[in-house]
Protein backbone atom coordinates (compact mmCIF):
# COMPACT_ATOMS: atom_id res chain seq x y z
CA UNK A 1 0.00 0.00 0.00
CA UNK A 2 1.89 3.79 -1.06
CA UNK A 3 1.67 6.09 1.58
CA UNK A 4 -1.53 8.14 2.10
CA UNK A 5 -3.40 5.53 0.04
CA UNK A 6 -5.10 4.22 3.41
CA UNK A 7 -6.34 7.75 4.50
CA UNK A 8 -7.80 8.41 1.20
CA UNK A 9 -9.55 5.07 0.72
CA UNK A 10 -10.83 5.91 4.55
CA UNK A 11 -12.37 9.66 3.13
CA UNK A 12 -13.74 7.94 0.36
CA UNK A 13 -15.67 5.48 2.62
CA UNK A 14 -16.76 8.36 4.37
CA UNK A 15 -17.94 10.91 1.03
CA UNK A 16 -18.11 8.07 -1.88
CA UNK A 17 -18.78 11.02 -4.35
CA UNK A 18 -17.98 14.41 -5.51
CA UNK A 19 -20.45 17.61 -4.78
CA UNK A 20 -21.89 16.95 -8.43
CA UNK A 21 -22.41 13.54 -7.33
CA UNK A 22 -19.97 11.72 -9.47
CA UNK A 23 -18.12 8.70 -7.84
CA UNK A 24 -14.56 9.38 -6.65
CA UNK A 25 -12.11 7.84 -8.56
CA UNK A 26 -10.31 4.64 -7.14
CA UNK A 27 -6.56 5.32 -5.52
CA UNK A 28 -4.89 3.73 -8.72
CA UNK A 29 -7.00 6.69 -10.81
CA UNK A 30 -5.61 9.33 -9.23
CA UNK A 31 -3.02 12.11 -10.36
CA UNK A 32 0.69 11.37 -9.62
CA UNK A 33 0.11 14.87 -7.73
CA UNK A 34 -3.33 13.70 -5.95
CA UNK A 35 -1.47 10.84 -4.15
CA UNK A 36 1.66 12.64 -3.11
CA UNK A 37 -1.06 15.38 -1.06
CA UNK A 38 -2.36 12.12 0.14
CA UNK A 39 0.98 11.00 1.12
CA UNK A 40 2.03 14.74 3.30
CA UNK A 41 -0.71 13.85 5.39
CA UNK A 42 -3.35 16.74 4.66
CA UNK A 43 -5.86 17.19 6.25
CA UNK A 44 -9.60 18.14 5.12
CA UNK A 45 -11.21 21.08 6.90
CA UNK A 46 -14.90 20.79 6.40
CA UNK A 47 -16.57 24.14 6.00
CA UNK A 48 -19.99 25.34 6.20
CA UNK A 49 -21.16 28.14 3.53
CA UNK A 50 -22.30 31.29 5.24
CA UNK A 51 -24.33 32.07 2.29
CA UNK A 52 -25.56 28.73 0.80
CA UNK A 53 -25.54 26.48 3.80
CA UNK A 54 -23.69 23.59 1.79
CA UNK A 55 -20.14 22.13 2.87
CA UNK A 56 -17.41 22.10 1.43
CA UNK A 57 -14.01 19.80 2.14
CA UNK A 58 -11.22 21.59 1.92
CA UNK A 59 -8.04 18.96 1.85
CA UNK A 60 -4.92 21.12 3.19
CA UNK A 61 -1.61 21.14 5.17
CA UNK A 62 -2.47 21.17 9.13
CA UNK A 63 -0.59 24.04 9.29
CA UNK A 64 -2.69 26.13 6.71
CA UNK A 65 -5.99 24.61 8.21
CA UNK A 66 -4.73 26.41 11.45
CA UNK A 67 -4.56 29.51 9.62
CA UNK A 68 -7.15 29.93 7.56
CA UNK A 69 -10.07 32.02 7.99
CA UNK A 70 -11.58 32.31 4.88
CA UNK A 71 -12.24 31.02 1.05
CA UNK A 72 -14.29 30.35 -1.46
CA UNK A 73 -17.51 27.85 -1.36
CA UNK A 74 -17.51 24.60 -3.76
CA UNK A 75 -21.35 25.46 -4.03
CA UNK A 76 -21.91 28.99 -4.98
CA UNK A 77 -18.28 30.39 -4.96
CA UNK A 78 -18.64 33.37 -2.27
CA UNK A 79 -15.87 33.86 -0.35
CA UNK A 80 -16.23 34.61 2.93
CA UNK A 81 -15.60 33.19 7.05
CA UNK A 82 -15.92 29.49 7.51
CA UNK A 83 -18.82 28.94 9.51
CA UNK A 84 -16.89 25.89 11.43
Amino acid sequence: MEKGQAAYEQDVLKRPFYHDLTPRKPWELLSKVAKQSWGYGYVDLEVKCGTCGEITVHHMTPSAADRTTGASCGYCGRIGKFGR
